[in-house]
């Protein structure tokens, strides 16, 4: 009986709602839907084999965007899909904490998470993909419902969900800006990532959207994605309720909308700037060591057939392999490739497609050939550069912004 499960509640949900009046986070409901003990979460934290995982070396996961749109304002580009994305690799990356972002008394628990996330390059079938779908939907606000995850009641099916991360863009008519499953707990169909279309991207196509604009809202779910509570646990009314991380201190508030730079409650200074919080995105930048061994544990006990999943976030010669390609060089009018291997140069051409199929560009190349692909007049966003051999072929994906 799904299909009769597409919510009455929508009808009575306002589709424009500010910023401020929206809940950031769905992760409280996760938390009453299985029991005020949260019991089922609880078995997955306290199951961790703690001796399974190395935290320094740096992990590729696949992403898969589902952009599920109703109006066509919500089919948003590629452009502000890749920003998205960078956004999620520098958070989890460390790459832009500075020490003037992190108070003091937490200068030595920040830490690099050292999680790479990349559009997937090859589909569940095995086939070259953008690592990106879009689906044109008539339900209101299908975001909000559990329809959503399902091709038959309207929505857009989850590609593998133990091999992809799977994030569907679509609009929540306000109910939430984010929320995200926690592992072992929903329906595998339903594994994944939700994200409202009007906060998904970065600051460049997210101004003016309030305290939420700077894309680190993906940050965050995918925080609870690999595991995170909240700081202040399921409960703020005493304190006596954590996040079960030894290095987040307690918090007596979520500090929604605020932007702090140091605050005190549960007798300790608060971590305002963590992405566990509510704390405006501005002032939202890092991520704590005992969070990033509880994120890397459960990806190894929970979801380690990302890692099984073969997605190259940068492209580079194979020495085993008797063809490759090979990025040299990327500058502001085009990219400069190499090829390796033998290859009759009577055959090897190369081809531009578009992720329509177009083909768009071709050239003659031979075997150790530097090749130069101009992309000046190209539009921003991805595309496919194929060389073929007549007997060999390989693909790699551009993209171009």
């Amino acid at each position: 009986m799904r299909s009769s499960l597409i919510l009455v509640l929508l009808c009575f949900l306002s589709p424009l709602m500010h910023a401020q009046d929206l809940k950031p986070c769905f992760f409280e409901n996760t938390q009453e839907r299985y029991g005020a003990n949260q019991h089922l979460m609880d078995a997955v934290i306290n199951n961790i084999d703690v001796g399974k995982v190395d935290t320094r070396q740096e992990l590729v996961i696949p992403v898969v965007v589902h952009v599920v749109y109703r109006l066509d304002s919500e089919d948003i580009p590629d452009e502000q899909i890749l920003e998205q994305i960078e956004v999620l690799n520098t958070a989890f990356s460390g790459e832009s904490l500075t020490s003037a972002q992190v108070p003091k008394v937490f200068s030595s628990s920040s830490t690099a998470v050292n999680f790479q996330f990349c559009l997937a390059d090859t589909d569940p079938s095995g086939l070259p993909t953008s690592g990106i779908t879009r689906k044109e939907v008539e339900l209101l606000n299908i975001g909000a419902s559990s329809n959503l995850f399902y091709d038959d009641f309207g929505g857009k099916d989850a590609w593998d969900t133990d091999r992809y991360i799977n994030i569907w863009v679509a609009e929540t008519g306000g109910l939430f800006i984010g929320k995200a499953s926690f592992p072992g707990v929903d329906p595998k169909p339903e594994q994944g990532i939700v994200m409202d279309v009007n906060f998904f991207g970065g600051l460049k196509s997210l101004s003016g959207t309030g305290s939420f604009d700077e894309g680190k809202t993906l940050v965050h779910e995918m925080g609870h994605y690999f595991g995170l509570e909240h700081l202040w646990g399921s409960d703020l009314s005493d304190c006596s309720s954590e996040d079960g991380i030894a290095d987040t201190p307690k918090t007596g508030s979520t500090y929604l909308n605020t932007c702090l730079d140091q605050s005190f409650s549960c007798g300790s200074t608060d971590m305002t700037g963590n992405y566990m919080m509510y704390t405006s995105d501005a002032c939202l930048h890092y991520f704590t060591k005992g969070q990033k061994e509880r994120m890397r544990l459960i990806l190894a006990q929970y979801r380690s057939d990302l890692l099984s999943t073969n997605t190259n976030c940068d492209s580079g010669f194979n020495q085993e392999d008797a063809f490759s390609l090979k990025k040299i060089q990327s500058g502001p009018n085009g990219i400069l490739f190499g090829l390796h291997g033998p290859i009759d140069p009577s055959k090897a051409q190369a081809l531009l497609y578009d992720t329509k199929g177009c083909l768009l560009w071709n050239k003659e190349v031979s075997s150790l050939e530097q090749f130069y692909l101009p992309m000046q007049e190209r539009a921003f966003g991805m595309y496919f550069l194929v060389v073929s051999t007549g007997e060999e072929l390989i693909s790699e994906r551009i993209v171009w912004y």
